[in-house]
């Protein structure tokens, strides 16, 4: 939100165009905007760092497929997206904003949708999941890209906690 008084605040979204907008200092946490003659600052909703997206918010969904063909098929088909093969079971989006992935190997796969949320310190947060009352499903694990684990929240969903290379 940003405006004036208050009274006259409006709502902006990163990326959306606005009449008379024009950014003149980017920075880690917000965007200083000259409309008008005024200045403004313009809070992020995400944070970036050199231009990545930084942690504490969801970044990626898998999805257990059985095989990744007919599925991959699906989104490509109905919603253009564009899919990347990592084997004969796993394919995802590459778009580095929130991605999908396409999990086929049983062994692999969690039974329901797994939000992934990206984290700044794996350790870290291992330790404030289990304090908030969460319990660890599958230990600390590479994948390419990064490591992650996975958690069950006190609701019984499953999630899991990814720290980026």
């Amino acid at each position: 939100m940003f405006g004036g008084n208050g009274s006259d605040a409006v709502s902006w979204k990163e990326g959306s165009v606005l009449p008379g907008l024009r950014a003149t200092k980017p920075s880690a946490y917000s965007i200083q905007a000259k409309i008008g003659q005024a200045r403004v600052k313009i809070a992020r909703t995400t944070r970036m760092k050199g231009g990545i997206p930084m942690a504490n918010r969801i970044c990626f969904v898998e999805l257990p497929a059985g095989t990744t063909g007919p599925t991959k098929s699906f989104y490509s088909d109905a919603f253009g997206f564009a899919m990347t093969d990592f084997g004969p079971t796993y394919s995802c989006t590459m778009t580095g904003d929130v991605d999908l992935g396409l999990q086929a190997d049983a062994k692999e796969a969690s039974r329901a949708p797994l939000p992934v949320i990206q984290v700044e310190s794996l350790e870290t947060t291992e330790s404030l999941v289990k304090r908030a009352g969460g319990v660890i499903t599958r230990a600390t694990f590479s994948f390419p890209g990064g490591r992650r684990f996975h958690f069950r929240d006190p609701a019984g969903n499953e999630l899991a906690a990814m720290q980026p290379d």
